[in-house]
């Protein structure tokens, strides 16, 4: 969309335009929500980041990526201190491989044609937040907003916490919200982020249609949600992944010569079981350990 269309206010300004930033404008545009997305490359653009996307992440996306997977994945190859390594597989797909370039791209087009603004080579600089509003300086000029989403990664420039959440900080305040990565909604044993993103992203645009449906405050709602349907599977990931690198040798072994193990660690890779579920599993033992991961 051409710069000189920039416009100067929109009910939701989006500030990134990754998976996350991209699946919350799909979400409110297609709700009639007037959204503008921000991100200061130009797109297509290049990202030095993994493109897995895992079969959990895939059934919650609203769209079929089949057109633009590279690779099914069946199989890890597992090593430690880079010696002997050993390849697992598993009879269905663990994740399959995109492109981030591509990927993100992909998703930012499918926010577009729901209806949503979006411009390219903007940079967001600062905001200040009005009483009904949210004034947002960028590189192309002010801009005002009912409502501002941070969702430009880790890094974030509209960010107040750390990346890796954790004593579950504060991501909502006033008018504003983080998502994924921007909110340190990352699993903190894997590395993988794309699933709390996308999720963080449906849970705010959820919320913040609702507010806008009743023009109140009800902002809050956003954080609550994301500390009781994320933070437990995130907080339960950290925990082991303290296990585990107490005695890594260990696991390593149990996965190479135990079916058991390795079944179980695919489930978890493909979202059918989660850290959670392990945890319940050990009872008021894993309900202990959690206190202290979290």
């Amino acid at each position: 969309m051409s710069k000189t269309s920039f416009p100067s206010k929109a009910g939701v300004l989006i500030v990134g335009a990754g998976p996350a930033g991209s699946i919350a404008a799909y979400e409110l545009a297609r709700l009639g929500i007037d959204v503008t997305i921000i991100d200061k490359a130009k797109f297509p653009r290049g990202k030095t980041c993994a493109g897995g996307v895992n079969i959990r992440t895939l059934h919650l996306l609203p769209f079929d990526l089949s057109s633009i997977v590279e690779e099914v994945i069946t199989g890890i190859s597992f090593t430690q201190n880079l010696e002997e390594p050993f390849l697992r597989r598993y009879p269905e797909p663990l994740t399959v491989t995109v492109r981030r370039d591509i990927f993100d791209h992909f998703l930012v087009q499918q926010a577009q044609q729901a209806g949503a603004h979006f411009f390219d080579g903007t940079q967001f600089l600062s905001l200040l937040e009005k009483n009904e509003s949210v004034q947002v300086e960028t590189s192309y000029g002010t801009f005002l907003a009912r409502f501002v989403l941070g969702a430009d990664g880790s890094n974030s420039a509209a960010a107040f916490i750390l990346p890796l959440r954790r004593k579950r900080g504060p991501i909502q305040k006033g008018r504003c919200l983080l998502l994924g990565g921007a909110a340190g909604l990352i699993n903190p044993f894997t590395g993988e982020g794309l699933y709390s993103a996308i999720r963080s992203a449906q849970i705010a645009a959820r919320v913040l249609a609702q507010t806008l449906k009743d023009e109140g405050q009800s902002l809050p709602a956003y954080q609550e949600a994301v500390d009781r349907e994320l933070m437990p599977h995130l907080e339960c990931s950290r925990l082991f992944r303290e296990i585990f690198n107490l005695r890594p040798s260990f696991f390593h072994q149990k996965i190479a010569r135990s079916d058991r193990w390795w079944n179980a660690m695919a489930q978890v890779l493909r979202g059918e079981k989660t850290f959670l579920d392990v945890k319940n599993k050990l009872g008021f033992l894993g309900t202990l350990l959690l206190q202290f991961a979290k």
